[in-house]
């Protein structure tokens, strides 16, 4: 803790709501709120939009797929904390090593591989894992990790 009664969290750490903190968005400068575990199963780009729009969890509704951008960020950060371990990057079929983005080119989509960091452009009507992400506000960092102590974001992960 610092004098000013400020607490920095980490990529890794668990919220209070049961959200793991992935690091801060290079899109939006916001914080990234990460599921604590993939979508049940693989999806072709359309059903995992839809999901996400879909998805009430943690007491939110503003689920989405990360950008590749933000995904970029959580590979970075797969291994930290309460995100050990939640990612597929060693086992199961191609499909399931691979995460789904949110951006698209036409018939395309970037996707990125856990197991080689590799980035590939893939048919949406291809299967992929999803994991979705929240963004929040970095005011509210206080309400949802430590007993109403106020949070400083990292600026840099």
């Amino acid at each position: 803790m610092t004098n000013n009664n400020t607490i920095e969290i980490k990529p890794g750490d668990k919220m209070n709501d049961g959200t793991i903190f992935g690091g801060i968005s290079p899109d939006t400068n916001k914080p990234m709120f990460i599921a604590p575990a993939d979508a049940p199963l693989k999806m072709q780009w359309g059903e995992a939009m839809e999901y996400a729009d879909g998805q009430k969890a943690h007491g939110y509704g503003d689920w989405k797929l990360p950008s590749m951008a933000e995904l970029r960020v959580l590979y970075k950060n797969h291994n930290e904390g309460a995100l050990r371990g939640t990612f597929n990057d060693t086992n199961g079929s191609i499909t399931s090593l691979r995460y789904r983005t949110a951006d698209t080119n036409g018939v395309k989509t970037p996707v990125k591989d856990f197991g080689n960091e590799e980035e590939y452009a893939s048919f949406k009507a291809l299967d992929a894992s999803v994991r979705l992400i929240r963004l929040g506000d970095p005011m509210v960092l206080s309400l949802q990790a430590n007993a109403g102590l106020p949070l400083k974001a990292p600026s840099n992960s």
